[in-house]
C-alpha cells in the first residue's frame, strides 16, 4: 500500500517562512524591510483579517520581482535552495526522516 503526505512548505518541511528569505537573499535585508514598511497598511489590515494572505503574497511579490524574468527567478530560486533553505538549521529533520 503507498502513503500519500501532504504538507506544506514553511511551518512544516521548514522551520520559518521562505518568502522573506527568498527575498532576502536576492536583495538584502534594506530592500526586504523597505517593502515591509511600504506595504505595512496593507498587512495590519492582513492581520486583522481583512485582506486577503494569498493577494498580499502576490503584491509584494511584484514589487519585488517585477523585473525578473523566468529564467532568472528559477536560476535565484536554485541558488537559494542550494545555499539557504536545505542549511540543517531551517529543515524539520524529523519530517524528513519520516518521509
Amino acid at each position: 500500500m503507498k502513503t500519500l503526505i501532504l504538507c506544506d512548505f514553511d511551518g512544516t518541511l521548514f522551520k520559518k517562512d521562505s518568502f522573506p528569505l527568498f527575498i532576502k537573499f536576492n536583495h538584502g535585508a534594506l530592500k526586504l524591510y523597505f517593502g515591509y514598511l511600504l506595504f505595512s497598511p496593507v498587512i495590519i489590515l492582513y492581520y486583522l483579517n481583512l485582506y486577503d494572505g494569498e493577494t498580499l503574497k502576490k503584491k509584494m511579490f511584484n514589487y519585488y520581482f517585477k523585473n525578473f524574468t523566468k529564467e532568472d527567478l528559477e536560476k535565484k530560486g536554485n541558488n537559494f535552495c542550494g545555499q539557504v533553505l536545505l542549511k540543517e538549521e531551517l529543515l524539520n529533520i524529523e519530517l524528513l526522516n519520516t518521509l
